[in-house]
């Protein structure tokens, strides 16, 4: 099986840190609170144990540190353990760290091939490709993505694998 190209690591990490900062806006200060609550009720105290900015900031510096570092491993083993492989009958993607996701897409049932690039996969070169099946497409998802894949190589493989369904249908059609 063929892995993603080394570049996606930071596709991931980026995509992970751009989620956390979109939800940790909200989220951040309310864990900085039931930390100090917490620690509050810890040291005996009824009050919250942030008396002042700089330990507000400390607290909130080193959760920051301390996400960026998670998102970075979780970035490396999100890439180490995403694959991918063109058989002769289907597409077959493994991808998860903790729960793993097996797809095998036989060729006859893809309907559409998609090369999808945002901000950082363009600057990172990279592309997406989403693989649309009947049953997913009318919803506006994929039933396969492969991300991090080489603009050039995205180009090649959805001409393979638009080859390859062609080719297919028209097994089928013939009864094959």
């Amino acid at each position: 099986m063929k892995r993603l190209h080394p570049k996606s690591k930071w596709l991931f990490f980026f995509r992970f840190i751009i989620f956390e900062i979109t939800y940790g806006i909200v989220f951040i200060p309310v864990v900085i609170l039931w930390v100090a609550i917490i620690v509050g009720i810890i040291e005996g105290k009824r009050r919250l144990v942030i008396s002042d900015w700089s330990s507000f900031l400390e607290l909130l510096l080193g959760i920051a540190v301390a996400i960026i570092f998670f998102d970075y491993i979780w970035a490396y083993l999100t890439y180490y353990f995403w694959r991918y492989e063109v058989g002769s009958k289907v597409l077959k993607i493994e991808s998860g760290v903790i729960w793993k996701r097996f797809v095998s897409i036989p060729y006859e049932r893809i309907q559409n091939v998609e090369i999808r690039r945002g901000l950082i996969a363009r600057i990172l070169g990279l592309s997406d490709i989403w693989i649309q099946t009947a049953g997913y497409s009318g919803r506006g998802l994929a039933e396969g993505i492969i991300p991090g894949v080489l603009k050039e190589e995205a180009e090649k493989l959805k001409e393979e694998l638009i080859e390859r369904v062609k080719k297919a249908k028209e097994e089928a059609a013939a009864g094959l």
